[in-house]
């Protein structure tokens, strides 16, 4: 036997970003509206009857390709469900940042979990891969559903919506940037967490203002002020270089930038015809020429 695939996994953007509380359990519960991009990490999946360990390499030596990464935990969880005798050869070529928000190593474990399914014809049930996929991180398990989704719980609620819900965003391009630093999750959700320093978003509140961001883009218009994110003003206030952007783009530029998760990448939307160049060097001259900033695109998709 010598099976192979070759699959791309995308970023995600979050569109609305809410954290609406903390839970008994010390996780948060969030209402996020969520679509993936055209920004793929690309993996290659083998399976062989030659005897020996599991293996993974990557393309970025940083990466480590251990039992700590995503892809050869969520291979772990999938061995200890279902048997097989098949060796598993994995590479991987990263292309998302990590430490971004842009939910990288989630998809790729997600898609090698729905990939190796398929390759051994099917024999985890739908259920079963999401609560796996959860295992291996929150944002796993929404990379399983149509693009774009509405995630809701500690990310463990997901509503896929009808892509055509979201046909106005066809009509933009999306200008993704990161600095070359990276944010830590945990440390954000403390700083969100300190008593009388920052507000969690009312619940009803991020569920109207999703509805509110759909019947926009269904209507084929978009404003790229209207786009929240509950750690904006924590990650400005912490990070001067994002903090400044964040005040200089209204001004010099009439745009807004956001981020997108809890990473620190941002993202910007844009008209069409938009002359990103000017753009573009005003924001490596805040973060520098090593910055991460890519033009991507919504990929609109049923599961």
């Amino acid at each position: 036997m010598n099976l192979f695939r070759r699959v791309v996994c995308p970023a995600k953007l979050n569109l609305y970003l809410g954290v609406t509380g903390k839970r008994d359990d010390d996780y948060h519960d969030i209402a996020s509206l969520v679509v993936q991009l055209n920004l793929f990490d690309h993996l290659e999946i083998r399976l062989s009857d030659i005897p020996g360990d599991d293996t993974m390499v990557c393309d970025v030596p940083e990466i480590p390709t251990d039992h700590t990464n995503t892809v050869m935990k969520a291979l772990g969880f999938f061995r200890k469900m279902y048997e097989f005798p098949h060796r598993v050869s994995v590479v991987l070529e990263k292309n998302i940042p990590t430490g971004s928000g842009l939910g990288g190593s989630c998809s790729d474990a997600a898609f090698f979990l729905k990939t190796l399914n398929e390759m051994l014809a099917f024999p985890i049930s739908d259920t079963d891969l999401r609560l796996m996929a959860a295992k291996v991180g929150s944002d796993a398990p929404l990379f399983l559903s149509s693009s774009p989704c509405i995630v809701k719980g500690r990310g463990d609620s997901i509503a896929s919506l009808n892509p055509e819900r979201l046909e106005g965003l066809r009509k933009v391009k999306i200008l993704i940037f990161k600095p070359i630093f990276s944010i830590n999750t945990q440390q954000v959700y403390d700083i969100l967490d300190i008593p009388g320093s920052w507000n969690y978003a009312n619940p009803n509140v991020a569920t109207n203002f999703i509805q509110s961001l759909l019947s926009t883009y269904e209507s084929g218009t978009f404003d790229s002020q209207c786009y929240l994110n509950t750690f904006e003003s924590v990650v400005g206030s912490k990070y001067t270089e994002l903090g400044l952007i964040f005040k200089d783009l209204p001004v010099y530029f009439k745009l807004f930038a956001h981020l997108t998760g809890t990473g620190s990448a941002c993202f910007i939307l844009l008209k069409e015809d938009y002359d990103v160049k000017p753009l573009i060097e005003y924001l490596c001259e805040v973060l520098g020429e090593s910055a991460f900033i890519a033009l991507a695109r919504p990929r609109l998709v049923r599961a």
